[in-house]
């Protein structure tokens, strides 16, 4: 049990040396439990997050010659299946794991097709179970819809899961204190948006979580992220409001990437990294603290530290813009000009389905291909952008700095 657990800390590490000692762990495993399925499921998930597809699929092949139960590589065969892009055969092999499964299981599957980047398949394997479950698991159900739409979805989207998993408490009689945990979880991802009237919602959430309980640990955890939100932010405030929360509350993490924040902005980036590696040493999967040590490490100039915060946050969710954009530059700095622009097209996948970012494409199109050297390409694209924007100072401005590294000063 030691060895499998030491290799899967050592999988969840960026560094190639780490990956690699966990890959001779896994066969050590593998040699001295040859009929074990974990060991083959280690195994060919060791080599998965390595994307070596070929090498996956045939140590599952040799599970199966070993007389393993195929049932046991479900999971495997779905990521399988999704490698070569194939979602409708990951989903039917789903389907067939599904027919009697627990509840957990169900809850793995569609976090797994999530994490993924198919959204859609992961919720869609939730709704169907909705209609088998007792009135209690409801509940519960729709409280896990929710906080898988907060990691991989849109604020938008996790409060129309919260809002529908109130809706089902309330027919059933459900105890209302249980949705405050996921209540504040919501409040606190809307406070990152600019619109006047998710600031409203936010501040209905903390109205009904303080009606409920007012000593509930959640309020003073939204109130110091409020009081961070403010221009500027108010650091005494939130640093005060943090210090009532106990020290075994469940906002721990919270409160540390909040109080890592607040290093941040205070500039002192070594708090900052010390306490974000708190958090994912506890929570590996917690990517706002992987974001932090990264702003952190970015602001101390440590490029190669940064990228490989960032690219831990993509192996978390690979759908994440914000490290996706910053990784577009980091590559660029350290003129790895292929990753750059793989992760370009990432991010352009990623945006292109929200309106209003066709200029920040351009211009993150150009800064890629300055940075590259190519500057005629950039003093091209700039040129058309001022023929449809004659008036455009940003622009004109963009051109004759392109022009001038071009070495075109006079014009």
């Amino acid at each position: 049990d030691d060895l499998y657990m030491t290799a899967q800390d050592l999988l969840g590490s960026s560094d190639t040396e780490d990956k690699e000692m966990a890959g001779r762990l896994i066969e050590k495993a593998l040699e001295l439990e040859p009929e074990s399925p974990r060991a083959y499921i280690a195994m060919a998930g060791y080599y998965l997050e390595l994307s070596k597809v070929d090498e996956a699929e045939a140590v599952l092949k040799r599970g199966a010659e070993a007389g393993i139960d195929a049932t046991n590589f479900s999971l495997l065969d779905a990521s399988i299946s999704l490698a070569h892009g194939d979602e409708p055969k990951a989903l039917e092999i789903a389907q067939a794991a599904l027919s009697e499964a627990s509840l957990d299981q169900v809850k793995t599957w569609a976090t797994f097709f999530s994490r993924r980047g198919y959204l859609k398949a992961g919720q869609n394997l939730l709704e169907a179970r909705l209609a088998d479950v007792g009135e209690e698991e409801r509940v519960g159900l729709a409280i896990f819809q929710t906080e898988l739409a907060l990691q991989f979805e849109s604020a938008a989207e996790a409060l129309v899961k919260l809002r529908a998993a109130e809706s089902v408490s309330n027919d059933l009689g459900g105890d209302e204190a249980n949705l405050n945990p996921i209540r504040i979880s919501v409040a606190q991802r809307l406070l990152g948006s600019e619109q006047a009237d998710d600031q409203k919602v936010v501040e209905e959430i903390l109205a009904t979580v303080d009606s409920i309980d007012p000593n509930f640990d959640g309020i003073a955890v939204l109130q110091g992220r409020m009081a961070l939100r403010e221009t500027p932010p108010d650091l005494v405030k939130a640093a005060n409001l943090l210090k009532v929360v106990p020290e075994e509350s469940r906002y721990r993490d919270d409160v540390d990437l909040m109080l890592a924040e607040i290093s941040l902005l205070q500039g002192q980036y070594d708090t900052t990294e010390r306490l974000a590696a708190e958090v994912y040493e506890r929570t590996p999967q917690n990517k706002g603290a992987w974001h932090l040590a990264g702003d952190a490490q970015l602001r101390q100039g440590n490029l190669d530290a940064a990228r490989l915060s960032l690219e831990r946050v993509l192996e978390i969710d690979r759908s994440d813009p914000r490290a996706t954009r910053v990784l577009v530059h980091i590559y660029s700095e350290l003129r790895l000009r292929r990753k750059a622009e793989t992760m370009f097209a990432r991010y352009s996948d990623i945006v292109s389905v929200q309106p209003g970012h066709e200029e920040e494409l351009e211009e993150l199109r150009n800064s890629l291909n300055m940075q590259s050297g190519n500057i005629r390409e950039v003093t091209e694209n700039l040129r058309k952008q001022l023929e449809e924007k004659p008036d455009d100072y940003d622009v004109l401005s963009r051109l004759a700095g392109a022009l001038a590294s071009e070495g075109s000063y006079d014009e």
